[in-house]
């Protein structure tokens, strides 16, 4: 099934501050996985594993349904491909958060990659959205985009690219902002990762679905 994200418009960039402008708050849902995905054993293995590492108290979320007992744990294949020369990178938003309680990023492949990619956990203080840097400490001469106000990169805590099969970054949402860096390599070079997010229900409704007369939900529950 479907995985559904909500995330609120002062934690994700849309416009100004984005690299590509395009409305990220609100509601989304995701494509379904293919099927060779949702019937082997990894779905169940990461539920298993993020049924670990959930908190069991999560932070107050105004669109969140905090007194729920179910946790869901939405599972979303991302693939990413560079063709041009254009600065682009997987999250154009920058600098943002997902609007969960627990993320993760996993990478499952990459093809012709060479430099960047790197994935960046950043303190609250970090302000959202993106900036133009080639390289960590440095900004562009020439900037593609206005670099937010208040930026500081003492307030990166991680930054890394993964590069392996299976290697993977957790961090809390709720502590902590986030992003992924551009690539680059002899083009088209491709990244594909897997991201799981783990929260209470939404208090709308927006992530159950109708099957007949019950309702179902979209994403797996821990």
């Amino acid at each position: 099934m479907p995985g559904v994200t909500q995330i609120l418009a002062e934690e994700i960039t849309s416009a100004a501050g984005a690299k590509v402008p395009v409305e990220r708050a609100g509601t989304r849902t995701w494509r379904m996985a293919p099927v060779a995905y949702a019937r082997s054993t990894v779905p169940q293995a990461m539920a298993l594993l993020n049924s670990y590492l959930a908190p069991r108290v999560h932070h107050e979320q105004g669109n969140i349904n905090q007194e729920s007992k179910d946790v869901i744990n939405d599972q979303i294949l991302i693939r990413v491909t560079k063709r041009s020369a254009d600065d682009e990178s997987p999250t154009p938003e920058g600098v943002h958060q997902d609007g969960t309680e627990i993320s993760s990023v996993t990478v499952l492949s990459r093809s012709q990659v060479e430099s960047g990619g790197e994935s960046r956990i950043w303190s609250l203080d970090q302000p959202t959205g993106n900036y133009s840097s080639g390289e960590f400490g440095h900004m562009k001469r020439r900037p593609s985009i206005e670099t937010p106000v208040g930026f500081d990169w003492n307030n990166c805590l991680f930054n890394k690219a993964l590069t392996e099969p299976w290697e993977t970054v957790y961090f809390n949402d709720r502590e902590v902002k986030h992003e992924a860096r551009g690539f680059d390599g002899q083009r088209p070079c491709k990244r594909d990762v897997l991201v799981n997010f783990v929260r209470k229900p939404l208090k709308d409704g927006s992530d159950m679905m109708k099957v007949g007369p019950a309702e179902m939900d979209v994403t797996s529950i821990l």
